[in-house]
């Protein structure tokens, strides 16, 4: 084993301890997971430029009654670098990552997003600029079709 790949399976290993002391708190979290919010994360381990470890997100689908949202990764600096599917949000947080859409379970979100002292939310331009890649990005190409 080399030393990349000990440094990976550490990682791992300090992963699925975290994934096992999440699953295990039976703690009632004291907020709800709304849409359209920022919230902390777990996102564990990465592949490739995945986002992973603790990661602020934007829930921008649940309902009360889900153990699961649907989020997106935001980065913890603004990009700036001009990619349709990267949002940088107007609060100055980071730069939301369209491309990484997922969904995870609400047992990894583990505190509120605070910006001014107010819970982090998104600019109406932000959630119009988000929306329409979200759109460009999920809409499925055609299918190709023999003449």
């Amino acid at each position: 084993m080399n030393n990349r790949e000990f440094l990976s399976l550490n990682r791992f290993l300090k992963w699925v301890v975290l994934k096992n002391q999440i699953r295990s708190l039976e703690i009632e979290k004291d907020f709800f997971v709304f849409n359209n919010f920022i919230y902390w994360a777990h996102l564990g381990i990465n592949i490739g430029s995945e986002q992973d470890e603790d990661r602020p997100v934007l829930v921008i689908r649940t309902s009360k009654e889900s153990t699961v949202c649907c989020i997106l990764p935001i980065t913890l600096e603004r990009l700036n670098d001009k990619r349709p599917y990267h949002i940088d949000l107007a609060n100055g947080i980071g730069t939301v990552l369209i491309e990484q859409i997922r969904t995870i379970s609400k047992d990894r979100i583990y505190a509120k997003k605070f910006v001014d002292r107010k819970q982090a939310t998104i600019t109406f331009d932000d959630w119009k600029l988000i929306n329409e890649q979200i759109i460009q990005f999920c809409t499925l190409k055609p299918l190709f079709t023999e003449k």
